[in-house]
């Protein structure tokens, strides 16, 4: 296959107290240095650490240097319209005669998206979780966030989308015609099964933000419920956010402290470890994108209980590959974990989970996915 010369990908910044698109952002780093000449990834607050382990010398980290560890909700606004005025400038020194601008839409870039239009540089637009759902209670911030990115999405001249639920998830029709479905993948040579499904401990696991819309407060009430049904399970939660501190009460409360552990933030090379050792992955939500920890533990053979929202739908098929979560209340948790706790068939579906994604998000899968949309950019 023919390379294309150069793909410039425009990311927001990276949260300080979340560092779950670093790993989202380094994947698609990744797999665009085998298909492009040159990638320019564009973003702030981007530790270089990870760039650096590519070893790759096609990449080159345009890391805009602002705070956005800060509590003052004014001065990250500010800083992220400072950053969006910078971009373009870098834009420009960074172009070529042949270059693609990739929109990573994990926020409104909205100023350096008007410029390239103005420049009419060829623009793909990726859209993942949809923002509008972030919280219990739909804000106007996270309405207009969410509006931002959809109009920048639908005004590009290619639209990428994680999976087809993603689409549906933003209300969007998918059309193969204008719509192209890429996928990052999973690592399987670190995300596999090293303890057999059948030896594993009554653990049940959680590896998410510990915010409002990842409904893990109702999750440890859920587990409660269960306390006579299932004295001997455990629930670990891998994670942080401004729900640790309420979540540590909670369990002290519920009386819990033998049986649930607040792990705190795991790196995601120990994340094998602790995902062979669940029997199933806890993953209520108001809103995804393709969870990373959703599919990398589906690699490990540790079958989900998820809500179907965005992209989860096209992984999740009921009772096959995982469980559909209906109902997010503590009893609609309780009762959906009892019901597959004493289910016969968990085995089979630990291996189907685990074929699945091996099949369909390997490095190699993910790769030949971008090859055949870049196809059509040359």
């Amino acid at each position: 296959m023919q390379k294309l010369k150069e793909i410039i990908i425009i990311s927001s910044f990276v949260p300080g107290h979340n560092r779950s698109p670093v790993s989202v952002n380094k994947k698609m780093v990744q797999l665009c240095s085998y298909v492009f000449d040159k990638v320019t990834f564009i973003t702030s607050n981007y530790p270089p650490e990870e760039i650096k382990e590519l070893h790759s010398d096609k990449i080159k980290l345009k890391n805009i240097n602002l705070n956005f560890n800060s509590n003052n909700i004014l001065k990250t606004i500010l800083n992220y319209i400072i950053m969006q005025i910078q971009i373009p400038k870098i834009v420009k020194k960074s172009l070529s005669d042949n270059s693609y601008i990739m929109f990573w839409l994990s926020g409104p870039m909205i100023i350096p998206f008007l410029y390239c239009k103005l420049k009419r540089l060829p623009i793909i637009g990726f859209l993942y979780g949809n923002s509008r759902y972030k919280s219990d209670h739909k804000n106007l911030f996270n309405y207009l966030k969410a509006a931002l990115m959809k109009f920048i999405a639908l005004n590009s001249d290619y639209i990428c989308v994680e999976s087809r639920g993603v689409a549906r998830h933003w209300n969007i029709d998918f059309d193969k015609k204008q719509m192209n479905e890429i996928h990052l993948f999973v690592d399987t040579t670190r995300f596999k099964e090293m303890k057999p499904y059948i030896e594993r401990k009554m653990i049940i696991g959680m590896c998410c933000r510990l915010v409002p819309s990842k409904k893990v407060l109702e999750s440890i009430c859920a587990f409660h419920l269960l306390k006579d049904d299932f004295p001997e399970m455990r629930l670990q939660i891998a994670g942080n956010g401004p729900l640790f501190n309420e979540c540590q009460e909670l369990i002290k409360v519920l009386g819990e402290s033998d049986r649930i552990d607040l792990l705190g933030w795991i790196e995601n090379q120990n994340l094998p470890i602790y995902f062979n050792e669940w029997r199933l992955l806890l993953n209520p939500t108001n809103y995804e994108g393709l969870p990373n920890s959703l599919i990398e533990s589906m690699c490990c053979g540790t079958p989900s209980l998820s809500s179907i929202v965005g992209g989860i739908e096209d992984v999740i098929i009921d009772e096959k590959t995982g469980w559909k979560l209906e109902d997010s209340s503590p009893e609609g948790i309780a009762q959906s974990l009892k019901s597959i706790l004493k289910t016969d068939n968990c085995i089979e579906i630990s291996k189907a989970a685990r074929e699945f994604v091996n099949k369909k998000y390997s490095y190699d899968s993910s790769l030949k996915n971008l090859r055949k949309f870049m196809d059509l950019l040359i």
